[in-house]
């Protein structure tokens, strides 16, 4: 090692001194846009249209999974199936339900006599008993029921099926008894590209005589007479408005559903029991479930009129959570689950998102693009600015908070973007981590293959997230410099055999590597069975002359502690000495382009091993200078040796012994502290006598700093000539 080298090198290195590790800069987040930009123009294809629509079913489940609501609205619609009970129930079960036709104005009439706002009918009635009875006054009790409750009342609103050149409909008796299209209303059902039912028409525009006109759909028939609010279109033509409010449609007014996920969201009642409650007198219970409440007749049976809907992933035998029966013969939930909606169902539910204000509002295109551009930015600059692995774990961790956020909000109607800003957030991932390898990664790479022999990978990396690097070749810097080296090693390794003596060093250097790797430094070199040791680089360490102290203090109780397991020679003992000193030292690599190492220089450094040695002058083992005191004084307890001048240095260094932490050292050791320090100012003061006789008296008691104290005062007694005005330092002779 030299003296006085100088830094003709680059500046320190600091925080982001390499572009990409670490730290966001310019090069990043340009990289990181153009990534989003590209990611979003993809997803924006048609091609991933389907994709979008999917968002609608996949944020049911979450929402019944992950963030289901607290309470619920009650369901304002109550349904009467025609189930698989019904038709295996008498008189049902004998006769074709043509000629069900004075059963149903039997419960229509018991209904709307209990309470019920309207009753809409779900099914189509398209023929007549009168193709199976001669008697043609077979359907005058329906017929009447009506005529009553429908075309003078306003009660009864029946369905039909648009189906093109041949729409299904009523019997013709049955219409005209009704009042024709004031109380007929469509059952149409908007069906998507992929075969899911997501919404229904709230609207629908007929031409009649040239002009356009726009009717209520079934649902909407119904809120609007159990409500007595209107249904109209706005000026614009293209806003719903319910009772003045807007509502939340696609295209064509149709009105997204908002399934409530809960069995028996919708009371459901079979068709059976109600006509044998009616038949038993029981008006308190049609009281008690249908007063105040719309009334939907359809069908829920195994596979008729069922429907892939956006409820698929949520599943219910039918009839779970179903009302008490009235009967014995009740609504026994179904034996399993299935994943089509009756359609009865999506009836109900567009009637009550209608009047609750809760239908889905799914967002437009242009929201659709903004979501996926923000998630592939995000997801981009965070590939970008850290290790895959930690990206990947912070977007993960994102996309679950942004995906329990969205089924929240769900819960109100509001759709946010899923599954588009989450394949964005990954295609954004895959792209900012190929080309964080092709770039950025390739001097991360370069810096941890050059540090990968002296730190701990998991070291360089902290060091490379923070954006902490050195500068490679070569920088300035005030750090720690440590230097040990064994007591009497000639004489141990003289009686060992070269088997032993290597077992022996790598028992020592895994204590001493250990300690020293615990206290954030790192060994710069071996030299037989000298170590040197550096705190505060390469990995920056602001109290790196305290974790050197605290290194050396570990490992000399570590020493102890591990005595029987070296093996040594019979009456030795393994000791190593220290020396600590801190300063401005240039650290970097130096070598051959094929072989260099990591290595500090300059006049800091020189003491540090000076003050190894020193100790064995003075009987100590552990030995600091005072700039490194200086560093951490308050930190720990010192005893001050000397003051000396080191061979080939002009200015004298304090020498101190680290006794411990505060508050760690007994109070013994701090008693012959204070006596060896009034001593040594005896000594300084050339009272050398009484010095000596202060020193024996701790060297008697087993201190080996003041037994060399001893000799000192001999030598300044015995013949050393002391300068008249002599300042107490002592010229050390020998390295």
């Amino acid at each position: 090692m030299a003296n006085g080298e100088t830094n003709t090198n680059k500046p320190a290195g600091k925080p982001g001194a390499f572009p990409g590790i670490g730290a966001f800069n310019k090069q990043s987040i340009i990289a990181g846009v153009l990534i989003a930009v590209v990611v979003a123009g993809i997803l924006s294809l048609p091609l991933f249209d389907r994709v979008e629509r999917a968002d609608t079913d996949i944020l049911h489940w979450l929402r019944a999974t992950v963030a289901p609501p607290t309470s619920y609205a009650v369901s304002e619609v109550v349904v009467i199936a025609i189930d698989e009970t019904t038709y295996a129930t008498p008189p049902f079960s004998t006769i074709p339900k043509a000629m069900w036709t004075p059963h149903i104005a039997s419960v229509q009439n018991a209904v709307l006599q209990a309470g019920a706002t309207v009753v809409g009918w779900d099914l189509v009635l398209p023929t007549s008993a009168n193709t199976y009875v001669a008697d043609t006054r077979y359907d005058k009790t329906l017929l009447a029921s009506l005529l009553k409750k429908g075309r003078k009342q306003g009660k009864v609103v029946l369905g039909e099926v648009d189906l093109g050149n041949a729409p299904l409909r009523p019997f013709h008796a049955f219409r005209r008894a009704v009042g024709e299209k004031q109380n007929i209303r469509s059952l149409n059902a908007f069906v998507e590209e992929d075969g899911i039912l997501r919404g229904l028409p709230l609207l629908l525009e007929y031409q009649r005589n040239g002009t356009s006109e726009w009717r209520p759909g079934f649902a909407g028939e119904l809120a609007m007479r159990h409500t007595g609010r209107t249904l109209e279109v706005a000026e614009n033509g293209t806003t719903a408005l319910f009772g003045g409010t807007p509502v939340s449609t696609e295209a064509g007014m149709n009105l997204l559903l908002n399934f409530d996920p809960r069995p028996g969201a919708i009371p459901t009642h079979s068709f059976q029991d109600i006509h044998r409650c009616i038949e038993k007198g029981d008006t308190e219970y049609l009281t008690q479930h249908f007063a105040g409440k719309a009334v939907i007749l359809g069908t829920v049976l195994n596979l008729e009129d069922r429907k892939l809907a956006s409820n698929r992933f949520i599943t219910h035998p039918d009839f779970a959570g179903a009302p008490p029966s009235c009967t014995d013969i009740g609504t026994a939930p179904s034996d399993f689950a299935r994943n089509a909606t009756a359609g009865v169902y999506t009836h109900a539910t567009a009637f009550n998102n209608l009047i609750r204000g809760d239908a889905v509002d799914r967002p437009n295109d242009v929201m659709q693009i903004l979501f996926s551009f923000g998630a592939a930015v995000l997801a981009g600059l965070l590939s970008l600015a850290f290790r895959p692995i930690r990206s990947l774990a912070a977007i993960l961790a994102m996309g679950a908070l942004y995906a329990g956020i969205s089924a929240w909000m769900f819960g109100t109607g509001l759709e946010l973007p899923l599954l588009d800003p989450l394949l964005a957030t990954g295609l954004a991932f895959t792209a900012g981590t190929a080309y964080r390898f092709v770039t950025t990664d390739k001097e991360r790479r370069r810096v941890q293959a050059t540090f990968s022999h002296y730190l701990d990978p998991k070291v360089i990396n902290a060091m490379l997230d923070a954006g902490d690097v050195p500068e490679l070749g070569g920088e300035s810097r005030k750090l720690t410099c440590f230097f040990s080296d064994i007591a009497a090693f000639s004489t141990i390794s003289e009686k060992m055999s070269p088997a032993e003596l290597v077992e022996f060093l790598n028992e020592y250097f895994n204590i001493i590597g250990k300690e020293i790797e615990a206290h954030h430094g790192i060994i710069e070199r071996f030299l037989g069975d000298a170590v040197c040791a550096v705190f505060g680089a390469p990995v920056r360490d602001e109290d790196h002359a305290a974790s050197a102290i605290s290194a050396a203090i570990a490992i000399d109780l570590g020493l102890a502690a591990a005595a029987q397991r070296f093996n040594v020679p019979e009456g030795m003992q393994v000791k190593t000495r220290i020396g600590i000193n801190s300063g401005a030292m240039t650290v970097g690599n130096v070598g051959s382009r094929r072989r260099y190492t990591y290595t500090v220089m300059g006049d800091a450094v020189n003491l540090a091993a000076r003050l190894e040695s020193v100790n064995k002058q003075y009987g100590t083992l552990l030995m600091a200078g005072d700039d490194t005191v200086e560093l951490c004084r308050d930190r720990f307890e010192w005893r001050e040796i000397d003051r000396v001048r080191v061979v080939g240095r002009a200015t004298p260094v304090t020498l101190y012994e680290p006794l411990g932490k505060k508050g760690d050292v007994g109070a013994d050791v701090l008693r012959t502290r204070d006596r060896y320090e009034a001593a040594l100012a005896l000594y300084r003061a050339q009272d050398f006598s009484a010095a000596k006789d202060a020193f024996q008296k701790l060297a008697a008691e087993g201190d080996g700093a003041s037994g060399k104290a001893v000799e000192r005062c001999d030598r300044r007694m015995t013949g050393l000539p002391t300068p008249k005005n002599w300042d107490g330092v002592t010229d050390l002779t020998s390295k």
